[in-house]
């Protein structure tokens, strides 16, 4: 299975800016015990070259480390789950957005890391699912930052999935749609406003995300 680990810095809205992104090819991952090796590993990994790690970011490492020793000596946590979403959620406030990606759409490690990189993650799949920040998803490269707004990168998506006839017909995805084009042309696709069809997006499980 391919993993794609990405963590960076809260921009605003969808956008982060990159600080970590890694693509590994491995087993499954079935387990709590694998799970938060990855993330502890990934972790160091990603703040290895920082001189001085914020005191709560350091913390929060030592908890993962602390948590994963535990686990990798045969010890059990019967809340485990739910302190790897407090220790996400504390990153998080901390202005450091993590995510462990599954990609089942992937069968290869190739990486461009110049790349921007926009997610579409499913925060409802049946992957650890009490962890919104452990999911399935897919994504789309662009070569330039100004290419990938957030009307490009939702427009793109909603051509890769599909939903009942009579919700697209209330949601006018075809207007939408058509409106892009229009604007896309004038290179102005940009401006088109997003917020209902975002809402929607959001509500039924999916959030994109944009590294930068």
């Amino acid at each position: 299975m391919i993993i794609d680990v990405v963590m960076g810095e809260y921009l605003n809205d969808c956008y982060i800016d990159t600080k970590y992104i890694n693509r590994i090819e491995m087993d499954d991952i079935t387990d709590y015990g694998t799970l938060v090796g990855l993330i502890t590993s990934s972790l160091q990994e990603a703040f290895k070259q920082v001189p001085e790690v914020p005191e709560p970011i350091s913390t929060i490492i030592s908890e993962f480390s602390q948590l994963n020793a535990k686990l990798e000596s045969g010890g059990t946590d019967d809340i485990v789950d739910e302190k790897i979403r407090e220790l996400l959620s504390a990153l998080a406030l901390n202005n450091y957005e993590f995510y462990i990606i599954r990609r089942p759409d992937l069968d290869t490690t190739d990486i461009n890391v110049d790349e921007v990189r926009a997610y579409m993650i499913d925060k409802q799949d049946s992957y650890f699912p009490a962890l919104n920040r452990v999911v399935n998803g897919t994504s789309l490269t662009f070569t330039n930052d100004y290419d990938a707004s957030l009307p490009t990168v939702i427009v793109q998506f909603l051509n890769e999935v599909k939903f009942m006839d009579s919700v697209e017909d209330m949601l006018q995805l075809h207007v939408f749609k058509e409106k892009y084009e229009k604007l896309e042309e004038a290179h102005m696709g940009y401006t088109l406003r997003t917020a209902s069809i975002q809402r929607f997006l959001e509500d039924y499980g999916y959030k994109f995300i944009v590294l930068m």
